[in-house]
């Protein structure tokens, strides 16, 4: 089959492809180096952030969620664009016979997911922290609180849940909170007429 052909280190034609044996382990590796280093940067943060909000620090929480949250936004946005760079070079690569290797790529899409999913997991143990210094100080109520944890660890809602977790419950990072939003407005703006002209 042509998808075999291709998996095997040759192409249609009997051409070398960009999907042979010798092409996914650095791939592979390079992608697993960094969800690991992702991985241990959440962990050392999640240790962190419990022995901050065992001690009561509900700033030094608030301070940290909205560094992380927001510094994390241009690797996240870097983390799509490679990604999407990187299906595109397989696509042309291949001459779109990787579309015929789709149930064998699958595990490899899961793990780039997965890798851009990480990046939330720092910033996420922080707001973890301020909701439950929040349902201790009286701020939120249980179902408040379950449902804003939901959205610390979804992409996109985070950012937003984050700066109405520090803006409106502690009244903390409102210009911080304005200057995202208008990053946000801006690239909208750019992004959707550009959308709308090519449809």
């Amino acid at each position: 089959m042509a998808w075999q052909a291709c998996i095997g280190g040759t192409g249609c034609g009997g051409k070398p492809s960009v999907l042979g044996a010798r092409s996914f382990p650095p791939a592979v590796g390079g992608g697993l180096l960094y969800a690991l280093f992702l991985l241990l940067l959440g962990a050392a943060n999640a240790i962190c952030s419990f022995r901050m909000a065992q001690r009561g620090e509900i700033r030094f929480c608030i301070n940290a969620m909205l560094i992380l949250k927001y510094g994390l936004i241009p690797f996240f946005l870097l983390n799509c664009l490679f990604g999407l760079l990187v299906c595109l070079a397989f696509f042309v690569g291949t001459r779109g016979t990787i579309l015929f290797a789709f149930p064998v790529t699958v595990p490899f899409l899961l793990l780039a997911v997965f890798s851009v999913w990480a990046t939330l997991l720092p910033g996420s143990f922080y707001g973890l922290q301020v909701v439950r210094l929040g349902i201790r100080q009286g701020k939120l109520a249980f179902p408040a609180a379950i449902f804003h944890l939901l959205l610390q660890f979804t992409f996109i809602a985070d950012v937003f849940d984050a700066m109405y977790l520090s803006t409106k419950k502690w009244g903390m990072g409102k210009k911080s909170a304005a200057a995202v939003c208008m990053v946000f407005l801006l690239g909208a703006a750019a992004v959707v007429p550009a959308a709308l002209h090519r449809l």
